[in-house]
């Protein structure tokens, strides 16, 4: 009996080894809390702190010799993070004889194996020869654009006047498509539905979004399903939403089902979201109808780990509502 637990404790120590060695990460050259992708594609690092441990979650960063990403890791105390659908994104950059210039992006998981997500394993951006993103691609393995999928896999953009970009899509198949389908890596733009093939947004000097809004296929305005015409923004250096405006076809203020006008939002150190409030038109509290009549609510994360530990929604007048996000959600 004790040589059987012997050698059985004797196979497991090579799994264990093999554990243990994999969830350490290699030492990055930078590290910050938050990543996020501007409407520009380009990797946007903000919030850096000393080392891998100063935080519960954070990115480890290698650059190349002109200081772009080549590696972005996601780290959980100094290891490895695979609780997300990526845990290491690699980036290739390439100058074409036209001017032009292009970045993949691929994603993998701590063993550097390529990951899917979606229908792609990449995606590789391609830009104009002053720096203005002009097309992405959805990537296979092999870094070829995705075929043969019910999906949208490219997105063209164009410039127009006053600062303005329109935006349209590409189904698998190549033909045009409305701007409905899901965006994995979209952090900066409203989702949009079938009557939404072009979207005309605006740019803030960082290369986020400013405004945006949808057109038909004659290019002629159409709401968001919330029934918006126009979004407007305000964003941190970051990237980060502050607040958000809407309007209507005359680009007048307007407010939505609920009668909100504006939402403001408020983060912590770690760029995550603690508080956001709603308001009318003429600036007053005003409930969202989607949070059960909230105008406020209130976030508290674990400082050890980060984890959410308790949220907390308030009423026009600033009344703890008797409900909790799983009540809405259920």
């Amino acid at each position: 009996m004790i040589y059987q637990r012997t050698f059985f404790i004797l196979l497991l120590l090579p799994l264990a080894w093999h554990i243990a060695h994999a969830q350490g990460a290699p030492p990055a050259e930078a590290y910050f809390l938050t990543f996020s992708l501007n409407a520009q594609r380009l990797p946007v690092l903000c919030n850096p702190i000393d080392s891998a441990t100063a935080s519960a979650d954070c990115y480890g960063v290698d650059y190349d010799d002109s200081g772009r990403p080549i590696r972005i890791t996601r780290l959980f105390f100094g290891n490895f993070n695979s609780r997300g659908p990526w845990t290491i994104m690699k980036f290739r950059y390439d100058t074409l004889k036209s001017g032009s210039t292009s970045i993949h992006r691929s994603w993998h998981n701590p063993a550097g194996m390529p990951v899917q997500i979606g229908v792609a394993h990449g995606e590789t951006a391609l830009y104009d020869s002053t720096g203005f993103l002009i097309m992405y691609t959805l990537t296979n393995e092999a870094g070829e654009r995705v075929e043969k999928v019910n999906a949208v896999t490219r997105s063209m953009f164009r410039r127009r006047d006053e600062g303005l970009t329109l935006q349209e899509w590409k189904y698998s198949n190549n033909k045009q498509f409305t701007g409905s389908e899901e965006d994995f890596w979209n952090t900066q733009f409203a989702p949009l539905d079938r009557n939404a093939w072009f979207r005309l947004f605006k740019m803030d000097e960082n290369g986020f979004i400013e405004e945006e809004s949808p057109l038909s296929l004659a290019q002629r305005p159409v709401p968001f399903p919330d029934g918006i015409y126009r979004k407007g923004y305000e964003r941190n250096d970051c990237g980060q939403l502050l607040s958000v405006r809407y309007y209507n076809q005359e680009g007048l203020p307007m407010a939505d089902s609920s009668g909100v006008g504006s939402i403001q939002y408020d983060y912590d150190e770690a760029g995550r979201v603690i508080e956001w409030s709603s308001y009318d038109l003429q600036g007053n509290p005003k409930g969202r109808l989607e949070f059960g009549g909230a105008a406020r609510m209130v976030r508290e994360f674990r400082s050890f780990d980060g984890k959410l530990i308790g949220e907390k929604l308030f009423d026009e007048s600033g009344e703890e509502l008797e409900l909790s996000i799983d009540d809405i959600e259920s």
